[in-house]
């Protein structure tokens, strides 16, 4: 038994060493990877898209370095925690209670056109009332819609209409930027204040993505809320398959996996095209600028640190654990953010946990310093 156990311990001894550089080469990649523009070195952000899955590696060969008594744990331990920073955007240790009822909610939604074509359930319409009630139950002031449809030929379906009366919503916009003969998608923003002003950024660079801006006044303040939705990687239901069988790697299967890398590579720097253009058209607001939507990158992306650039992500500091806005077959995590101008706070986020979409819903309060 004894010597089984030291032949134990020396198998793992060896593999630890073995894996001990490659691995801290990783775990700094990743560190990195938001700070290099994926033009420059495209295959960077699979190092940032692989962060997760990096930092539960590192966690286990720490537990068996210290297990082993190998001073190595130190190495590790130190290049753990140089990464702190970039830890703390997907893990929020502290978390905030809801606002009074005079600040603003706001809830940003992905609604995967309703389960229009019964991804989620085989009636469409039950996904449809789910997404509904739970839009009821929120209560928001300013509900941020992506993947919005609308059916020209089954009206009943889904309108707007129909989420007005349930969201007790007022006035609302919705922008399609792609259009068939029976059905319309795009966004749509729906608020309980009046909205005096709204535009839609062009997307250059994308027939199917783009940014929208409504400006809501409750009371005597204005408030610019931009509804966005950056390019996708837009991985068929052939694709997604990779990511849940159990079958050896064919000749197909290889096919499949350079063309989600190739359509990886595509969609990173047409985001940070599409976001750069969001991000100097909100600079240029003159109100105060709330910035909902579904990015389509995770935290450690270079995506993110634009807009982190400028503006508070309301995640960190008022969700108390790990994040995770992405409900699809991917290990994408969280995805969808609600960023807003540093002169505002947000308070209480919460990420919906009901499967309706193959996103979930997120919500906060942003309350703000009234002039005197």
């Amino acid at each position: 038994m004894a010597k089984s156990r030291s032949k134990l311990r020396q198998f793992l001894s060896g593999m630890a060493h073995v894996v001990l550089w490659p691995l801290l080469v990783v775990m700094i990649f990743a560190y990195i990877s938001p700070y290099i523009h994926p033009e420059k070195a495209w295959w960077i952000a699979f190092f940032g898209l692989a962060y997760p899955v990096i930092m539960v590696i590192a966690l286990i060969f720490l537990l068996i370095f210290l297990l082993l008594r190998s001073k190595r744990w130190r190495m590790l331990l130190v290049v753990f925690l140089f990464g702190l920073p970039i830890h703390l955007r997907y893990v929020s240790p502290t978390w905030s209670n809801w606002s009074d009822d005079n600040d603003l909610h706001v809830m940003s939604y992905n609604v995967r056109l309703f389960d229009y074509y019964e991804w989620i359930n085989i009636e469409r319409e039950n996904t449809r009332d789910g997404i509904y009630m739970s839009i009821e139950t929120a209560t928001p002031d300013v509900l941020c819609l992506q993947e919005y449809l609308i059916d020209l030929k089954q009206p009943h379906f889904i309108n707007a209409a129909a989420i007005k009366k349930i969201g007790g919503f007022n006035d609302y916009r919705e922008n399609f930027v792609l259009t068939r003969p029976a059905r319309k998608i795009g966004v749509a923003t729906f608020s309980k204040f009046p909205i005096i002003g709204s535009g839609l950024i062009a997307a250059e660079h994308s027939d199917k993505q783009f940014a929208q801006y409504t400006d809501i006044v409750k009371e005597n303040d204005t408030f610019r809320v931009y509804n966005i939705h950056l390019q996708s990687v837009q991985i068929s239901s052939d694709d997604y398959d990779l990511f849940n069988t159990n079958e050896g790697i064919s000749s197909e299967s290889k096919n499949r996996v350079m063309r989600v890398v190739r359509q990886l590579k595509n969609a990173y720097p047409l985001r940070v095209k599409q976001a750069e253009t969001i991000i100097q058209h909100a600079l240029s607001s003159p109100f105060p600028v709330i910035i909902c939507g579904d990015f389509n990158d995770p935290p450690i992306s270079y995506v993110y640190n634009l807009f982190n650039q400028h503006y508070t992500d309301a995640f960190r500091g008022n969700h108390f654990g790990i994040g995770s806005t992405y409900a699809g077959k991917l290990p994408a995590g969280r995805i969808d953010y609600i960023f807003h101008d540093t002169r505002l706070k947000s308070h209480a986020f919460r990420i919906q946990n009901e499967v309706l979409s193959d996103h979930f819903a997120i919500e906060t309060t942003i309350s703000w310093t009234k002039e005197k």
